[in-house]
């Protein structure tokens, strides 16, 4: 990872509000009842993810591929200004709070779900990365952060709906909206956030 892209993450952010690894393979657990979401704060495997013990009624998602190169949390939801993320162990791994979730709307025509989540969170794309986009029957744009693993099945969509992909031509830092929409697919664990004010500039793919 380059100097240049690192400073793309301002100075005073707290480490624990960082996600500085490159496309890091990470998991998360919600509390349904709270609709609070905690991200974990190492990389883990499959099998990680498989031996972790935790209590009812906290529920685990994973382990998915982080879209971006890097991103960053101004705060935990429900603080009142930035600062670091609140931690909590589970498991006896860490955890960081990033999101709470609201109520989930299913999507039609497909295993998945739409919801509206509170969280601070901002990503970066590095020159020449490939950012692929849910296209709304509106026109709105929502960027991917979490890809399938490798071997997972083709992503079915909601009538409407598409698929676009960006090659970027330079790097793009894209503070989220506050709250976000979120879209959320089972089982790739595949998510988009958006909708976002502009689709960076790059090179148009199929997807």
């Amino acid at each position: 990872m380059t100097t240049a892209l690192l400073q793309a993450i301002p100075s005073h952010v707290p480490a624990i509000n960082r996600v500085d690894g490159i496309r890091p393979t990470m998991m998360e657990l919600m509390n349904p009842l709270t609709g609070e979401v905690w991200l974990s704060v190492d990389q883990v495997t499959s099998a990680d993810v498989a031996a972790l013990a935790i209590d009812a009624p906290m529920v685990k998602y994973g382990p998915g591929v982080a879209s971006m190169d890097l991103a960053w949390f101004d705060r935990s939801p429900g603080a009142a200004k930035d600062g670091a993320l609140v931690e909590a162990a589970f498991g006896g791994r860490r955890f960081r709070l990033v999101a709470k979730a609201g109520r989930p709307k299913p999507l039609p025509g497909t295993i998945g779900i739409e919801m509206s989540v509170e969280k601070y969170h901002n990503a970066v794309f590095a020159t020449g990365s490939q950012v692929e986009f849910l296209v709304s029957p509106e026109g709105q744009h929502f960027v991917e952060q979490v890809d399938a693993l490798p071997g997972m099945p083709a992503l079915g969509l909601p009538p409407g709906y598409s698929l676009r992909r960006v090659t970027l031509a330079q790097t793009w830092v894209v503070q989220l909206p506050r709250p976000v929409r979120v879209f959320f697919f089972m089982p790739q664990f595949r998510s988009f956030h958006g909708p976002v004010a502009e689709v960076p500039q790059g090179s148009i793919d199929p997807p």
